[in-house]
């Protein structure tokens, strides 16, 4: 209660009463629960606070295995169906195959 839209607090004679007797509600929690704040416990470590360690890094697990080898498979551009290496045409819809950019 009581912020106007640009953050001005509200000087209404409401506003006013309500802020007060939260400030001395404010100040009477405080100074009830004074020692749960003042009290810390007794900390003796050598680690400083907020810092760990971070686990090893694993070992390396030796040579990785090659993927599994399949046979490479072509197909047509048009009607999608397979073809081989040696074709000229695609055996369905006999439209002529481009292997110029094939690398290999």
């Amino acid at each position: 209660m009581g912020r106007l839209g640009h953050g001005q607090l509200s000087q209404a004679t409401r506003a006013i009463k309500w802020r007060e007797k939260k400030a001395i509600a404010d100040a009477a929690w405080l100074s009830d629960n004074r020692e749960s704040f003042m009290a810390l416990p007794d900390i003796k470590s050598s680690d400083a606070v907020g810092v760990f360690k971070l686990p090893p890094d694993p070992e390396p697990a030796g040579p990785a295995d090659p993927p599994p080898s399949f046979p490479q498979e072509y197909h047509c551009s048009s009607c999608k169906s397979p073809v081989g290496l040696s074709e000229k045409s695609c055996p369905i819809c006999e439209k002529g195959l481009n292997w110029e950019g094939l690398a290999g």
